[in-house]
């Protein structure tokens, strides 16, 4: 009796050491195969949110090369009609600005002789090579207009000049009141017969990338 009392003892011992082997292994796979599951769907929600985000980026930047080259054939066929004028340029841009909070300024920079009349009141954004370069800019929601010094001698119209197509400069800092912003300007040049007579330009602060990736980007995510 006590032989089999030992043998079902050691049976018993041998069941559950069995079961606590085999029960240890399944939670040490599971728990291999769980982590490698969450990883991967971690990497492929990242990836997903990276797609998300620059897309959302490529879409901003191609609105506003849509509106920019928009306004270049509107500007190009009121010149070529003998209609545009001064008064307009400032008000369709200062419109502009005013519908699209998201936009730091809006310039022309045209030859004075391609309008068809001049306001006396705006002869002062002429500049000394007789560019008409008046800069509308949105600061702190308050729209002032100012003259653009030497219009010419930016980047936004040299590269545009040298191409005859669209130009966008890098990334720089611009100091708005003592702060300074990240932004890029965005040209598109007026051709007439052949010769460059201006450009349409739009400076885009880079505040909006980063909404964008705060919207769509995980914070534990490696951007």
């Amino acid at each position: 009796m006590k032989k089999q009392q030992s043998l079902i003892l050691r049976l018993s011992l041998v069941t559950i050491s069995t079961f606590l082997v085999l029960f240890i292994m399944f939670n040490a796979i599971t728990s291999t195969i769980i982590l490698s599951e969450s990883r991967q769907l971690g990497e492929k929600n990242v990836t997903l949110a990276n797609e998300i985000t620059a897309t959302k980026i490529s879409e901003r930047f191609s609105e506003t090369i849509a509106v920019l080259e928009q306004d270049q054939q509107l500007l190009l066929t009121m010149i070529e009609r003998g209609q545009l004028t001064s008064d307009f340029l400032i008000d369709f841009k200062t419109n502009a600005l005013q519908n699209d909070p998201s936009i730091l300024g809006y310039a022309v920079i045209i030859k004075a002789d391609a309008l068809n009349h001049t306001n006396p009141q705006h002869m002062q954004y002429i500049d000394q090579k007789g560019f008409f370069a008046p800069y509308i800019v949105n600061t702190n929601n308050t729209i002032s207009i100012e003259r653009l010094a030497d219009a010419t001698d930016g980047t936004w119209y040299s590269e545009s000049a040298k191409t005859k197509k669209l130009t966008i400069t890098e990334p720089y800092e611009f100091t708005i009141k003592g702060q300074a912003t990240p932004m890029m300007t965005i040209s598109v040049p007026l051709i007439k017969n052949g010769d460059m007579i201006g450009v349409t330009v739009v400076d885009m602060p880079l505040n909006f990338l980063q909404s964008i990736v705060e919207q769509y980007i995980p914070d534990t995510a490696i951007q």
